[in-house]
């Protein structure tokens, strides 16, 4: 183990928190400092009327770092009975798996469809090498299968922006069953005798979900770990206004102290130390905000988890909590996902409900009236990964890296990785700062 080190972490996410625990049980002495007046970052809950409604992650697998790290969570958690329901809307009465099932394609598609789709594929034996986030679909599937299934609908209901305009990192980080697609690894698996993996509408394994009364009690147990050990100190309501790296030390300014760190984890986004070095806010990559409507009523498709690939309509995920706990009330709750863009209009909840009630009505997905009850704006939810941001983020990151500053999680490194990711990144670089250079 090497010496004892004084460790800033900055970000109250399970990014953070995760990098703090890892740091402690390494010998470190841990501060960590959270912007806001809460633990968690971009998993929460809402509570109206004595029920939950989710923001980010709430489905983890048994391999989940979250689990490993904190094993003291995971007797809060909820086993499910059975796999989670997962759909696509496509068009009104028109729903398949997600992401894909090759059998439901060829059974619901028309056969002028499944002729385009055909060529496609036919197109992939010799793909070009792509050139942008279009040309990476094609690749696999071909042009056809991207537009008929409403994949291109998704994604640029994502972004706000035309498909060719999105960075090849989102392709990486959040679309890889795309690569399961391709002509010769259905081939293959045809061969093989193997079944119609592609299909994920119920995943082949029971989920742990967070706790029905929302995650309050998972990040309380985390904060009542790291307060255990006196070699922690939290601070909530606390930014940095400035860093300066000397040869062996940073010297921290923030709105309540100076002090001096042997390193610092960013676990936060870049712009909450950049903006302190750099007077040029452009410098810093952007995020997209999340709009959460808390709704009720009552779906016409039994599912657990429903994606909007429809022409129609801003929200692209609709996640209905009252069939995943099993419950039995006569209207269920649901937490419908928007993502915001950068003007007043795109980040207005009133509009995001509108919207979305006109796009429910044209797809005919609910039986009757559904209820709005109440609204949530997140800021900095998902990273801009566009290609004109591609050069400000390697930009960014070198700076980080410069000033001797390890980045952790999705907000770090300003990457569209899930919750797994982003703690196992947190993992690695606590578990970094511990290593004897050689």
């Amino acid at each position: 183990m090497s010496d004892n080190k004084k460790i800033l972490v900055i970000g109250g996410g399970i990014a953070g928190l995760s990098a703090a625990r890892t740091a402690l049980q390494h010998g470190h002495t841990v501060t960590l400092i959270e912007a806001t007046d809460r633990l968690g970052g971009l998993l929460r809950s809402i509570e109206i009327d004595d029920r939950a409604y989710d923001i980010g992650t709430f489905i983890f697998t048994g391999e989940h770092p979250m689990l490993t790290i904190w094993p003291e969570v995971e007797p809060l958690l909820f086993r499910m009975q059975r796999p989670v329901r997962r759909s696509r809307v496509i068009n009104k009465g028109h729903y398949d798996s997600f992401p894909f099932s090759i059998k439901n394609l060829v059974k619901r598609s028309s056969v002028i469809d499944l002729a385009k789709i055909s060529f496609g594929y036919i197109g992939t034996l010799s793909p070009k090498q792509p050139t942008d986030f279009p040309t990476w679909v094609a690749s696999k599937t071909g042009k056809s299968f991207y537009k008929i299934t409403g994949l291109k609908n998704y994604v640029e209901r994502f972004f706000g922006l035309p498909d060719h305009q999105v960075s090849m990192q989102f392709a990486r980080d959040r679309l890889g069953f795309v690569n399961n697609l391709d002509l010769k690894t259905l081939a293959k698996r045809k061969l093989k005798g193997t079944r119609d993996t592609s299909s994920m509408s119920y995943i082949q394994a029971f989920k742990i979900l967070k706790p029905e009364d929302g995650f309050k009690h998972v990040f309380g147990t985390m904060r009542s770990v790291l307060e255990a050990s006196p070699n922690f100190d939290l601070s909530l309501n606390e930014c940095v206004e400035h860093l300066t790296q000397s040869p062996d030390a940073f010297d921290v300014k923030t709105n309540k102290r100076s002090e001096r760190f042997d390193q610092v984890i960013l676990a936060a986004p870049a712009a909450s130390i950049l903006n302190g070095q750099y007077k040029d806010d452009s410098e810093t990559a952007k995020s997209f905000g999340l709009i959460s409507l808390f709704v009720k009523g009552n779906l016409k498709r039994k599912t657990d988890v429903l994606l909007n690939y429809s022409p129609y309509g801003r929200w692209k995920r609709l996640v209905n909590f009252t069939s995943l706990y099993e419950g039995q009330d006569d209207a269920h709750h649901f937490t419908v996902e928007i993502v915001a863009g950068e003007t007043p209009e795109t980040q207005d909840p009133e509009i995001a409900y509108a919207d979305f009630l006109s796009s429910i009505a044209k797809l005919s997905i609910f039986e009757g009236d559904v209820t709005l009850m109440g609204t949530q704006f997140t800021p900095n939810a998902y990273p801009k990964l566009t290609l004109d941001q591609e050069t400000l983020i390697e930009l960014q990151k070198k700076k980080i890296k410069d000033l001797g500053i390890s980045i952790a999680g999705r907000q770090g490194q300003h990457r569209h990785i899930g919750s797994g990711k982003s703690v196992a990144t947190a993992v690695q670089s606590a578990q970094a700062l511990s290593k004897i250079p050689e």
